[in-house]
């Protein structure tokens, strides 16, 4: 076998351990777990046919937004129908991958299906690891969902420079990511653990408070297409949920949870806590129902040069809510940025300007265009969501061309046809 593998899983093992020398065998087992997924995420998202898979879960938020727990499967959907014939060639494929790559030869490493829907990798390493445990072998799951999502549902690519491999991971953006957490709270069976059943895992659980902490809001036509029944707007989600975090077993979180964290401190006062946490961030989420549209106000950001299409709206309860649009002044000017749509007389009544002189400089009304565009936006998201908006407010992304400077946290690449087909929840920040 290659020293490569093996030396960089002992090198993270021995660092480990100078800090906390009493890491339980389950722990170390997923560190390990952890850097064999890296060489099997090189394999598929190298391979012509596997790199279209659409990485989601737990080790999808890990690797990509720093999600600070282990993570144990790798999940992805696929368009592919899932087979025996499919799982031999993906098992003959990454037999031929490791042994050509690492010299790893059948003696270390065998497969076994599981449950018609992925493969089990088992490197026997444990021993020449030093991992003193009953089972000599280390998994690394691969677990394969048939699901092709709605065209509303958008994809992004996450580069990995890591362990002297280089790949893109293509996985969900963070709305859908959370839905397909959400759908699994709901649509998950029943498991045992041990002499116990339990409804949900407790990853789950804290996976989505993790979400609800950054105040993701879940895109609803992927729990739609999910068949989430839950799903028929955003207040009988989260009451829903609600209702279900209110069953969950502590046990169930601590039987779960505690061989993912190398901090046990950390993860025993966060199971103490979580349900206090959950209110909090659930507090948050500050569900209103939209009555009218008042206006929409037009300012420019003159330090960052972009433009905010502020659109305000009133609620059932007279309370006022903004949906706020930046766009930059370098899209704006651009030739992608000169779209054709028809500005309705009623919109250009509702339009003011913080300065007279951004209608003068709009010589060819680009600013009213994108009014009507955004105002179609707002009411195809508010018809979806049964009129209702979890928030005082929303901000989009910076809506900048790909030749941008702009930061890629505060700003959204995109090409005229991806502005006119995007929907609202892509564009929030």
């Amino acid at each position: 076998m290659n020293n490569q593998i093996l030396s960089t899983i002992k090198d993270r093992l021995d660092n480990i351990q100078l800090s906390n020398s009493l890491i339980s065998t389950d722990i170390k087992r997923n560190i390990a777990k952890e850097i064999l997924q890296y060489y099997v995420l090189n394999f598929i998202y190298h391979h012509c046919e596997y790199r279209d898979w659409i990485m989601y879960g737990g080790s999808a938020l890990r690797i990509c937004h720093g999600l600070d727990r282990m993570s144990v499967d790798l999940d992805f959907e696929i368009s592919n129908e899932i087979n025996n014939t499919f799982l031999l060639k993906l098992e003959k494929e990454l037999k031929e991958y490791f042994y050509s790559n690492y010299n790893i030869s059948d003696d270390l490493l065998t497969f076994s299906t599981t449950n018609n829907r992925g493969l089990t990798l088992k490197f026997h390493i444990a021993d020449i690891l030093d991992i003193n445990s009953s089972s000599k072998q280390i998994h690394v799951k691969i677990d394969l969902n048939n699901f092709v999502a709605p065209k509303s549902v958008r994809t992004e690519y996450f580069v990995q420079n890591k362990y002297q491999l280089s790949f893109a991971i293509k996985t969900y953006n963070m709305p859908a990511l959370m839905a397909s957490k959400v759908a699994a709270l709901f649509l998950r069976g029943k498991r045992g653990v041990g002499p116990n059943i339990y409804n949900e895992k407790g990853r789950d659980i804290y996976d989505l408070l993790w979400y609800m902490q950054k105040e993701i809001i879940p895109k609803n036509d992927y729990l739609r297409a999910k068949n989430v029944k839950e799903a028929k707007d955003l207040e009988i989600l989260f009451n829903e949920l609600t209702i279900k975090m209110k069953k969950v077993s502590d046990d169930n979180l601590k039987e779960d949870l505690k061989p993912l964290f190398i901090n046990q401190e950390y993860i025993k006062n966060w199971i103490e806590n979580w349900r206090i946490s959950y209110d909090n961030y659930l507090a948050n989420y500050k569900i209103k129902k939209i009555k009218d549209f008042l206006e929409i106000y037009i300012s420019k950001d003159r330090v960052n040069n972009f433009y905010l299409l502020d659109f305000t709206y009133k609620t059932e309860n007279n309370e006022e809510i903004d949906i706020l649009y930046r766009l930059s002044e370098v899209w704006i000017k651009s030739k992608d940025g000169d779209i054709d749509i028809k500005v309705s007389d009623k919109l250009l009544k509702s339009i003011r300007y913080y300065e007279e002189k951004i209608k003068k400089q709009d010589k060819d009304n680009r600013l009213e265009r994108y009014c009507e565009l955004f105002l179609r936006k707002n009411k195809d998201y508010l018809k979806k969501n049964n009129n209702m908006i979890i928030s005082d407010r929303f901000d989009t992304k910076i809506i900048n061309n790909p030749k941008s400077d702009i930061n890629q946290g505060e700003g959204i690449s995109l090409n005229k046809l991806n502005l006119l087909k995007i929907e609202l929840d892509d564009l929030l920040k």
